[in-house]
């Protein structure tokens, strides 16, 4: 099998040493070029034809950004940016996103806490799946015909946040007092999860819903804590609907989209208002896709939905599976249009999707009230 060829970018001839050095101890990877400068990245990229790039956000000559756009333009090549931490790293990250930048990974810096070796697996596993990853294109929705639709369960209260309107008070151990619900309470509740190429999914989902949208939305999206921020933020400027990073003890509203933090969990209290947990340090998903599925299945049974997008991994499947048995509804993201498929493949393996389409036609079909 021919191994993956990867050129790794960036200002610092350390940080290409090491990522060379963790990248080649993998039999499958061959790093077949560096470079310390933007131009120097593109003419590598237009020679060599690599199936990955690794790319530092700083040139001496050129932003990771612009080197990262006139790469695109020469041959679309998937990328793994080295990022930094921070604010403007976390906003300079996801803004490659929106340019060829399927993953990143935390830059080393040497006397920190960083696991050399769980820093080299994780290198090694994400331009792995970078080299199987393409960008989004345009799909067809295929509803998927179920011949047996599986039986709803009778978990979900009396009567749902969503029926009590405006005539219910809720309190619960997050030190915020009584929490009373909006006015006009939204019609549905919308979960959608994603992880690997979720920043582009979500904004090609999201900028087709209205303003007035008469649901509520919450995305649990696979990000840190500083990135989460940085996304919420990025689509309230894009979107003609509101947006905003989740907080504690708040209800939810309609046309309002609420960010999972990253490092977080949400958890619904009996009558739909937020409760926010640390996550676990050992959970792989922060935040949890299925924690926030089940737990909104459990308080709005029917009046649920929920979506799963592009990523790897399985986070998620259990959820939608909640979700449809308490009688709710279920979109996966079609295989042809995600960055990577593991997310939305496995759920439909499982049987527990009821739409398979794009974001933008999932964004209609919940429009439509399907």
């Amino acid at each position: 099998m021919k191994p993956i060829s990867v050129v790794v970018a960036d200002s610092s001839p350390f940080v290409c040493r090491l990522l060379k050095n963790y990248l080649e101890s993998a039999p499958d990877i061959r790093v077949i070029g560096s470079a310390h400068k933007g131009q120097h990245l593109i003419e590598v990229v237009k020679a060599e034809h690599p199936d990955v790039v690794t790319l530092g956000l700083e040139m001496p000559d050129m932003s990771g950004i612009d080197a990262l756009k006139a790469t695109q333009q020469i041959r679309s090549t998937p990328a793994i940016v080295i990022s930094g931490a921070n604010l403007q790293a976390a906003a300079m990250t996801l803004e490659a996103m929106n340019h060829g930048a399927v993953d990143f990974v935390f830059k080393f810096t040497p006397g920190t806490a960083v696991d050399p070796e769980s820093l080299r697996q994780e290198i090694i596993e994400k331009v792995r799946v970078a080299s199987h990853s393409h960008p989004p294109v345009a799909g067809v929705e295929a509803p998927i015909a179920q011949s047996d639709i599986l039986p709803s369960l009778d978990a979900k209260p009396t009567s749902s946040p969503l029926e009590l309107g405006n005539n219910y008070t809720d309190t619960f151990d997050v030190s915020v007092g009584v929490i009373t619900a909006p006015a006009l309470p939204p019609e549905k509740i919308i979960v959608i999860g994603a992880s690997t190429g979720g920043p582009v999914a979500l904004q090609q989902l999201l900028s087709h819903l209205p303003k007035d949208f008469s649901s509520s939305v919450i995305v649990v999206q696979h990000l840190p804590a500083t990135f989460t921020t940085v996304l919420a933020e990025q689509l309230q400027r894009q979107l003609p609907i509101r947006v905003k990073e989740a907080e504690a003890g708040e209800g939810l509203q309609r046309s309002t989209v609420l960010i999972v933090p990253g490092g977080m969990n949400i958890q619904l209290s009996p009558y739909g208002c937020v409760q926010l947990r640390p996550a676990a340090k050992q959970d792989d998903n922060l935040p949890s896709i299925n924690l926030t599925m089940k737990s909104v299945a459990a308080v709005y049974g029917r009046q649920a939905c929920g979506v799963l997008l592009t990523g790897m991994g399985q986070d998620g499947v259990d959820g939608l599976a909640t979700i449809r048995q308490r009688g709710g509804t279920t979109f996966a993201q079609s295989l042809d249009t995600c960055t990577v498929k593991g997310l939305p493949q496995r759920a439909i393996e499982a049987g527990v999707v009821d739409h398979i389409a794009s974001p933008q036609q999932i964004a209609e079909l919940l429009l439509s009230g399907v």
